[in-house]
C-alpha cells in the first residue's frame, strides 16, 4: 500500500475523507486548466465517494472517480463531467501525466476516464484517445459573433424569429425534469435512468447552492417550456451541460434560438461558451454552426484484469 501512496514528485493517494476541500478548491480556482468538473462540490454531486491523487501540497492534483461492480473497483467518467485529469497552476508536462497515470492505485483494475486539454501525452504503457470540444469566445459584440454563424443557422434563426418565442432563465428543477421526460431523446433517457436521475438532482441542487448554474430556456407564446439547457458557470465559462427539447421545440427551431439568446446575453463580456463536444458528427455540426473553435483533450483506458476476465468486461462497467 505504501507504494500506492508515494511516488516520484511526492504524489499521494487520498481517500475521500482525507481530501482537504479548501486546499483542493483553491488549487482548482488558481490552476491553468481547472474546470467546474474539478470542484469538490461538483465531484461530490456526480461521484460522491471520489478519491484523489495530489502532489506538492495540492499544486498538482487529479480526481479519481470510481465505482465497484462484481467485486471489481474501476475508474469511470461521471455523467455531465466532460473533462477531468490533472490540474495545476503551472503547465503540466508529459512526464508528469505519465507519473500520475502510473500512480493510480492497483486496486483499480479498469479505467476509462478523460483527462483535460492541458494534459499532454507521450508514448508509454497507457492507451490514449483524442476527443473534441468546441469553445466560443463571447468578448466580441453580438453582431460580430453572429456574423460567423453558418448560413443554415441563420435560416433556422429566422424561422424561430417568426414564432414569437420567449427566452427565460426562470425555470425550476421540476419543470426542467418534466421537459427531460417529454424530450424522449437518448440523452434525456440516460439522464433520467434510475441510476442517473438522483445524480442530476444532486447536481442541480449543488449548483443552486453554489450559485454556479442557470437553467436557460425557451417558452412558446402560450408559456409552455419547449427547450432548455442546464448551464454551469465557473471562472467566466458557461458549460452547456444538459439540453432538452420537446417535439414542438424542434419544429420551432427553439434550440437555435436558445443558444443565440445566451450568446446575445453574454456578448461583449469576457466569457467563454463551452459546448462540451461532440464526437458525434451531427451534434458537432450543430455546435460548429455558431462559429466556435475546436479544442482537443485526451481520454485514457487500461484493463488490469486477468486475461480470462478481459473478454467479458466490455459494456459491463459503466
Amino acid at each position: 500500500m505504501l507504494q500506492d501512496q508515494y511516488k516520484l514528485m511526492g504524489i499521494r493517494y487520498l481517500h475521500n475523507n482525507q481530501i482537504r476541500r479548501e486546499l483542493w478548491d483553491h488549487a482548482v480556482n488558481h490552476s491553468l486548466t481547472g474546470k467546474i468538473y474539478h470542484l469538490s462540490w461538483y465531484l461530490d454531486a456526480v461521484s460522491p465517494n471520489w478519491h484523489a491523487l495530489v502532489a506538492n501540497n495540492y499544486q498538482l492534483a487529479m480526481p479519481l472517480t470510481w465505482r465497484k461492480k462484481l467485486g471489481i473497483s474501476y475508474l469511470y467518467q461521471p455523467l455531465l463531467s466532460q473533462q477531468a485529469g490533472i490540474f495545476s497552476s503551472t503547465a503540466v508536462r508529459p512526464d508528469q501525466v505519465q507519473e500520475f497515470m502510473s500512480s493510480i492505485p492497483t486496486r483499480f483494475r479498469l479505467a476509462e476516464i478523460t483527462l483535460n486539454y492541458g494534459n499532454p501525452i507521450c508514448p508509454g504503457p497507457f492507451r490514449f484517445q483524442w476527443h473534441t470540444t468546441y469553445l466560443l469566445r463571447l468578448n466580441n459584440s453580438y453582431e460580430e459573433i453572429a456574423r460567423h454563424y453558418s448560413s443554415n443557422h441563420r435560416r433556422n434563426l429566422q424561422k424561430a424569429a417568426n414564432r414569437d418565442l420567449r427566452f427565460t432563465s426562470e425555470i425550476n428543477q421540476d419543470e426542467f425534469l418534466d421537459l427531460l421526460e417529454a424530450d424522449q431523446s437518448p440523452g434525456s433517457k440516460i439522464l433520467l435512468s434510475d441510476t442517473n436521475k438522483p445524480l442530476l438532482i444532486r447536481l442541480i441542487s449543488a449548483m443552486t447552492r453554489q450559485r454556479s448554474g442557470i437553467i436557460f430556456g425557451v417558452r412558446d407564446p402560450e408559456g409552455s417550456l419547449i427547450a432548455a439547457v442546464l448551464t454551469g458557470i465557473h471562472r467566466q465559462v458557461l458549460y452547456y451541460l444538459a439540453p432538452a427539447m420537446t417535439n414542438t421545440g424542434q419544429e420551432q427551431r427553439a434550440m437555435f434560438y436558445l443558444i443565440d439568446r445566451i450568446i446575445h446575453q453574454y456578448a461583449g463580456q469576457d466569457y467563454l461558451l463551452d459546448f462540451e463536444g461532440s464526437d458525434i458528427p451531427n451534434v458537432a455540426r450543430f455546435y460548429k454552426g455558431f462559429g466556435p473553435e475546436p479544442q482537443s483533450y485526451p481520454s485514457m483506458r487500461f484493463n488490469r484484469l486477468p486475461p480470462l476476465l478481459k473478454a467479458v468486461t466490455p459494456g459491463r462497467f459503466h
